[in-house]
């Protein structure tokens, strides 16, 4: 089997319950998630989006390695492990060590990623196309999400993949039905053939 598509047979029902409690599209909660934690591989202590603490934070919390990227290179962090100036992008790419979000399950952390998102109202837009996942995707993005000009195309990529790896549920055909009418038995198809068309 796949890692994508493990990912998807273990994180979807995730996704798709954090969806009816918050409102936020699974695909793209899946997208994200396998693009954070590359399939899965990278997800220490459930951290399915690669939250950081932040001052207000009152979980769980652990200490990993980041990759950051700044205009100057007098930014703070708990440890910095090496600047270096990279001219292609005109900034500072930063090696540190900063405290990342820790959950006791993934649940934990889809819920924790549709909260941030409701309540940030710079991610309002964003709910106007909860039944459009590409734009839902593109709105968070332009509220500021990631700051990498191609990560709408990612994660458009991303939902792809995920789209041809769910399950595909059985059309059930249309039953007939048996009914008594006029003291004589006869089938019928509820509005005709054409009607599920």
């Amino acid at each position: 089997m796949s890692r994508s598509t493990e990912f998807v047979q273990t994180y979807w029902p995730f996704a798709q319950r954090m969806e009816k409690e918050y409102d936020v599209p699974a695909l793209v909660a899946m997208a994200q998630s396998a693009l954070e934690t590359g399939w899965g591989d990278h997800a220490p202590g459930n951290m399915m989006f690669g939250m950081k603490c932040g001052k207000s934070w009152a979980g769980g919390k652990q200490l990993l390695t980041t990759t950051e990227y700044h205009k100057t290179d007098t930014k703070t962090y708990p440890q910095v492990i090496s600047i270096e100036w990279i001219e292609a992008k005109g900034k500072f790419k930063y090696r540190v060590k900063d405290y990342f979000r820790k959950y006791p399950n993934p649940y934990e952390s889809f819920a924790d990623y549709a909260k941030v998102l409701r309540k940030l109202k710079r991610y309002a837009p964003a709910f106007e196309y909860t039944q459009d996942p590409e734009r839902f995707a593109y709105e968070i993005w332009r509220g500021g999400y990631a700051t990498d000009p191609n990560y709408p195309e990612k994660i458009n990529a991303m939902m792809n993949i995920i789209k041809g790896k769910l399950p595909v549920k059985k059309k059930l055909p249309v039953k007939k039905k048996t009914s008594f009418w006029g003291g004589g038995l006869w089938n019928w198809e509820p509005f005709g053939k054409n009607y599920l068309k």
